[in-house]
């Protein structure tokens, strides 16, 4: 099973080359298309830039920000084994249920291990620390999170994102 993960994920982010056969009369060997030419260190970059952003976005308490930065059809995939949040509407609803309490993102730092591009799809995981108040309290937390970005009319947006970190402890 790790050998296909492995394949599939080396052609997603290979840039993926496709075989162009000849008219069959004149039957000569095959050709390879080559690759439009990218420009990995430019894709890496704008990737850490839209990651720079989603972190603003929620420093500033920018609700709509944060979303833009996502795509139409995005799924969240939270902590704890919650279930999926599929699309803008829910992901607003999820991060900001209305008559909820007020809570402010103080600290959001998102903090890259490793970023691959290649064509219209991107993946970057890497460790977070958060910290925010709710009702006057103070609360951190830290863990990892992963995302898997799409490239829509030129531009790199969130299309899946999953965290975890520990349950708060209670006791």
């Amino acid at each position: 099973m790790r050998a296909i993960t492995a394949v599939a994920l080396a052609f997603l982010f290979s840039g993926c080359s496709t075989v162009v056969p000849e008219p069959a009369e004149t039957n000569p060997p095959t050709q390879v298309a080559q690759p439009a030419r990218v420009n990995h260190a430019a894709e890496v970059a704008a990737i850490a830039g839209l990651i720079d952003a989603y972190e603003q976005a929620w420093l500033d308490g920018d609700a709509d920000a944060v979303l833009d930065l996502f795509t139409g059809d995005a799924v969240l995939m939270p902590h704890h084994g919650n279930t999926p949040v599929t699309g803008k509407v829910a992901m607003r609803l999820f991060w900001w249920p209305k008559g909820a309490d007020d809570i402010t993102v103080t600290r959001l730092e998102l903090e890259p291990v490793e970023v691959l591009a290649g064509g219209l799809l991107a993946f970057s995981r890497g460790r977070f620390q958060l910290a925010y108040t709710m009702d006057g309290q103070s609360f951190s937390n830290s863990g990892n999170w992963a995302m898997a970005f799409r490239k829509v009319a030129g531009q790199w947006l969130i299309a899946r994102y999953i965290w975890n970190d520990p349950i708060a402890d209670t006791g």
